[in-house]
């Protein structure tokens, strides 16, 4: 089964208001994992294995279900291309930020 048939079947069988219920979970567990990593870098420093292993579990997860929203929504072009302007302006941004922190030196 590939990626997209598997997807398809997902929505077939629990339905798209819980597959949207999952990735909102999926996406909160992630803001857990990345809290705890903070905390790591307070108590120790750094980010511990265990925690960061568990960050990676969860970005993977989001990364399934934002996939998963995406063939449900069927706007990865739309995505795609919303990336790239996003991407552009914050380069433009930190271009004139750049530029404005050697002016003050």
């Amino acid at each position: 089964m590939t990626e997209r048939e598997l997807y398809k079947e997902l929505r077939r069988k629990y339905g798209d208001t819980t597959q949207q219920g999952i990735a909102i979970e999926e996406m909160a567990e992630l803001t857990q994992a990345i809290i705890k990593g903070w905390r790591d870098i307070e108590k120790h420093g750094y980010i511990t294995p265990p925690v960061m292993d568990n960050i990676t579990e969860e970005m993977a997860d989001v990364n399934i279900m934002l996939r998963q929203l995406t063939e449900m929504y069927g706007n990865g072009y739309e995505i795609e291309m919303t990336m790239k302007e996003k991407l552009l302006r914050t380069e433009k941004r930190l271009a004139v930020e750049i530029e404005r922190s050697i002016k003050w030196e």
